[in-house]
């Protein structure tokens, strides 16, 4: 009976020791507005409609599933593609369903549905009440009011649009499909003019002289992966270098001093140095590596493995030397980051 007795003890302290090794995990609760932390947005399966958003708080290391479901009571749909902030809400971009949710960044609830979209992908604001929707499959960049949260008009191109980025007052818009890098004109809503730079530009950013970097995946192996870069007074292209491998999820540190980004693992290379200086921070290994983000104070690295894409995640945290600091579990293919950050 003592030996039955101490056997028992043994298995509760492992079974303690192991579940405190991780962030206690959470689901059914409503994340408090004053939390700082880091959403998780999670794409699920196409046509499954299983996908969420996680909610990992970082003073606790408590992880919140399914934020939007507890807020709202029904689920968020078909591929949740990508999540922004303007102003009280959160744009929540659901490419599998058509749609975008906005809902209250107090407690999470839905304001509002924009419809009209087949495909949408990613949300850039322009102003107070204006943003602009890129689409994967309706070949035309949407323009949104943001007091009415409605479509009102489109920009027809003859692609799926993809990254928007805005710079000396354009807009710059990325079809992966073809050879271009489009320029829209936001006050008439025009294009006017294109920069050819080759397929499969994916993700975009801005540094801090202003000067726009591209990043080609090679149209997922059909063409040759690059990194470019493109002076935004001139539009024309100041150089650009080939890559190994199929890269992607181009983003920088919160001053834009440092790029980073997805390319058999997580490569850093500060603006200031030679391309040829970058350096691969955190190793692909046996990961399969697919979404990134930087933390804007920090600059910690959120990494996630999503495995077969059909189990949970895994969002593993590095510092800005590539050392791991801890790891959280969150949803079916977690592709992106939105840090909710309050002071």
């Amino acid at each position: 009976m003592l030996r039955i007795y101490k056997i028992v003890i043994a298995v509760l302290c492992a079974a303690f020791f192991f579940t405190n090794c991780r962030p206690p995990e959470r689901r059914g609760e409503v994340v408090p507005d004053f939390v700082s932390g880091v959403y998780v947005t999670n794409e699920g399966n196409f046509q499954f409609g299983n996908s969420s958003i996680s909610y990992f708080d970082e003073q606790t290391g408590h992880v919140t599933h399914d934020v939007f479901l507890a807020a709202n009571n029904f689920s968020l749909g078909d591929v949740c593609q990508s999540m922004r902030r303007i102003g009280a809400y959160y744009y929540i971009v659901v490419n599998g369903s058509g749609k975008v949710e906005v809902v209250d960044t107090a407690d999470f609830k839905v304001v509002k549905t924009i419809t009209g979209c087949q495909a949408p992908r990613y949300i850039l604001p322009l102003s107070a009440t204006k943003a602009y929707l890129s689409d994967l499959y309706d070949n035309e960049v949407h323009i949104l009011n943001l007091a009415t949260n409605e479509i009102v008009g489109n920009i027809s191109i003859p692609t799926w649009t993809e990254a928007l980025v805005y710079a000396n007052n354009k807009v710059y818009v990325s079809a992966p499909h073809s050879k271009y890098v489009l320029i829209i004109d936001p006050i008439h809503d025009l294009i006017t003019d294109t920069i050819e730079v080759g397929e499969g530009v994916g993700s975009m950013v801005v540094d801090k002289y202003n000067a726009l970097w591209l990043l080609s995946n090679g149209d997922l192996g059909v063409h040759n992966p690059f990194l470019a870069k493109v002076d935004v007074t001139t539009d024309q292209i100041i150089f650009q270098e080939t890559l190994a491998h199929p890269a992607g999820g181009l983003t920088s540190s919160e001053d834009k001093s440092t790029l980073y980004w997805l390319e058999d693992g997580v490569v850093k290379l500060p603006v200031d140095s030679a391309v040829s200086k970058r350096v691969t921070i955190i190793a692909k290994g046996s990961h399969n590596w697919y979404g990134l983000g930087i933390h804007p104070f920090t600059e910690e690295v959120y990494v996630s493995d999503v495995f077969d894409y059909l189990q949970d995640s895994e969002i593993f945290i590095y510092n800005k030397e590539g050392v791991q600091k801890s790891s959280f579990t969150t949803g079916v293919i977690s592709g992106g980051f939105w840090f909710k950050i309050n002071q």
